[in-house]
């Protein structure tokens, strides 16, 4: 737990009387989040489709990538995040904490692709280059969904495939926006 959570639970502690549930979003992705222009700012989703947006990933400009693409997340749409948190903030014994987070996991290379093939088709060719990553970059990052599902009735009822669309085009309206 981050330090926030235990100076929680130490005020909860000094008075009885606060009841608070804990919730861990993980890797929400969705309409709202702006593309930043500085590596790293940005979840990778929208930083993927911004450099695909910008003319990265042929072979005069390849899409660069952290790493080798390996790193594996669970993207939750942010619409099911808030979802889950609104069922922890009514179901939720207080002093527990939930992770939300879709229980399906992708790489970075898989979620790249996936972008790809929805934003210029399958027959046109991805080139892509592998850049240094973060010292600390995390390679796998999958929540223990489990007490949620249990305790809350919590289940992602759409995935990273049933949103990226409308992330896509929601992303192109902003970088179009800022170029104009």
């Amino acid at each position: 737990p981050v330090s926030g959570e235990y100076y929680l639970k130490a005020f909860a502690d000094e008075f009885s009387y606060l009841d608070y549930v804990i919730c861990r979003p993980f890797n929400l992705c969705g309409q709202g989040e702006y593309p930043q222009k500085e590596v790293g700012m940005a979840h990778v989703t929208n930083d993927i489709i911004r450099k695909i947006i910008m003319g990265q990933g042929n072979s005069d400009k390849p899409l660069e990538i952290l790493g080798q693409g390996n790193q594996i997340r669970c993207y939750t749409p942010v619409s099911e995040g808030a979802r889950g948190i609104i069922l922890a903030a009514k179901k939720g014994t207080s002093g527990s904490s939930y992770n939300i987070s879709c229980a399906k996991s992708h790489s970075v290379n898989e979620l790249v692709n996936l972008i790809w093939s929805h934003m210029k088709g399958v027959n046109q060719q991805l080139v892509v280059k592998f850049v240094p990553s973060y010292q600390y970059d995390v390679q796998k990052r999958i929540p223990d969904v489990t007490l949620a599902k249990e305790k809350l009735g919590f289940e992602c009822q759409f995935s990273i495939e049933d949103v990226i669309d409308d992330i896509i085009k929601w992303t192109e309206g902003v970088v179009n926006e800022e170029m104009a």
